[in-house]
């Protein structure tokens, strides 16, 4: 998501007659604009508003109030609001719809741009969670899941990045609130190597980063272009994964199937 801030925040930045400013919102329990449980001294103000620098530009970072309570993080607070007052247009770059919330007080537009559902993005982390902190953490993302749905409500329009996601936010609201915006490459930076590659050289590889037991990054789509990739080229790269998770036995199984 910082990438996809950072691409948007530049893209405005060509215009001739729109201007960005950058707000970042609280997203640990150790936020220091924040008002903390753990920080009773903090507990007599007000979430705080921050100069920060962030990829080189200037920025206002909002603290949340008792932000160890993760959806305090999504709650609207006045000092957001004051910031936000003045905009013609808030975008919400988020991971979760939950921080749309932030913009209900917002009385214009707002739009979204998210990746995925937080329920759906701890699922591994919240069943190996044990004792009292996965409790905690379990009951932070119920919350959240409902907050997920209150903060689709909020945007005009809901940029998504992949077809499952698209589906879900379409069984939300109403599907043409919904856009498929997949991100890009940046061909300038990732391309072929000019140079080409010569058979005495030590073999190239083909380097995938993926928790790969995750269904939404269908590695068996990977499997199947590996496959043909080798079958047109017969000194063809290896293919290495790496990721916090394995394939499932059942993809490993396609794999060979696939004669990989």
């Amino acid at each position: 998501m910082p990438a996809v801030a950072r691409f948007l925040a530049r893209a405005i930045d060509r215009t001739e007659d729109l201007e960005v400013d950058l707000v970042s919102l609280a997203t640990s329990a150790k936020d220091t604009a924040s008002l903390r449980l753990a920080s009773p001294q903090s507990w007599k103000g007000q979430p705080s508003v921050e100069f920060v620098t962030w990829e080189g530009r200037k920025a206002l970072h909002v603290g949340a109030r008792f932000v160890e309570f993760e959806f305090q993080r999504y709650r609207p607070r006045s000092a957001l609001s004051h910031v936000l007052a003045d905009s013609d247009l808030v975008q919400v770059v988020a991971g979760s719809p939950a921080y749309a919330v932030v913009a209900r007080e917002f009385t214009g537009p707002v739009t979204l741009q998210v990746a995925t559902l937080a329920s759906v993005e701890r699922q591994e982390a919240l069943q190996r969670g044990r004792g009292a902190l996965g409790l905690w953490r379990r009951a932070m993302t119920s919350l959240t899941r409902r907050m997920d749905r209150a903060g689709a409500a909020i945007p005009e329009r809901i940029f998504v990045e992949n077809e499952w996601m698209r589906l879900t936010m379409s069984a939300w609201v109403a599907p043409e609130r919904v856009r498929l915006a997949p991100p890009g490459v940046d061909a300038d930076f990732f391309h072929p190597d000019p140079g080409g590659h010569r058979g005495n050289e030590e073999p190239l590889y083909l380097f995938s980063v993926a928790r790969f037991a995750d269904p939404r990054k269908n590695v068996r789509l990977l499997f199947e272009a590996y496959a043909r990739l080798r079958h047109r080229l017969p000194a063809c790269p290896k293919l290495v994964l790496a990721g916090e998770s394995a394939p499932t036995p059942s993809d490993w199984a396609y794999a060979r199937q696939l004669g990989l």
